[in-house]
């Protein structure tokens, strides 16, 4: 759980950007959305050192992130979207990012942070482009529904009646 937005973050096994995806909409969530550095930080040190694809010098691992450019899911070529559905605002592009290379337009819709790039996203393909790519999901805190709450003081209305009743 981070404190900065009190969400719970869970690394996956090595997959597709859209089976890690899958995998996340099954958790609750969705790959994770970075709204600040703060939270770029925090994910890059704290799932980075958890790959076990090899020591980060080895560069053949990175995270998925939930920002897509894919017509596949509702997106259009070089307008990045959130799969959250949260608006887009702060990017962590590496420079000349994104850049669909070597695949050209419709190539690469998927950003990755890269283990060499210290916190810096690239384009990738589905699969990673090559690499073992990693999904971080990301939950929301779930408020309780209004119908529980108001359930709770219900109860504890009944029970401040039932002591009073109990001292006449």
């Amino acid at each position: 759980v981070w404190s900065g937005n009190g969400h719970t973050y869970y690394l996956l096994e090595s997959g597709s950007w859209s089976d890690s995806e899958a995998e996340a909409v099954s958790l609750g969530g969705h790959l994770a959305t970075i709204n600040d550095q703060a939270e770029n930080d925090w994910i890059w040190s704290t799932f980075i050192p958890l790959l076990p694809a090899g020591p980060p010098e080895s560069g053949n691992a990175g995270l998925w992130l939930g920002y897509t450019d894919s017509e596949d899911y509702g997106a259009s070529e070089g307008n990045w979207q959130w799969i959250s559905g949260e608006l887009p605002g702060y990017t962590n592009w590496e420079p000349g990012e994104p850049n669909d290379f070597p695949f050209g337009p419709f190539g690469e819709d998927f950003a990755f942070m890269w283990v060499l790039s210290n916190g810096s996203w690239f384009d990738a393909d589905n699969a990673g482009s090559g690499g073992a790519a990693y999904g971080i999901v990301e939950v929301a805190a779930v408020p309780l529904p209004p119908a529980v709450w108001l359930f709770g003081t219900g109860l504890l209305g009944l029970g401040i009646l039932g002591r009073r009743k109990k001292k006449s």
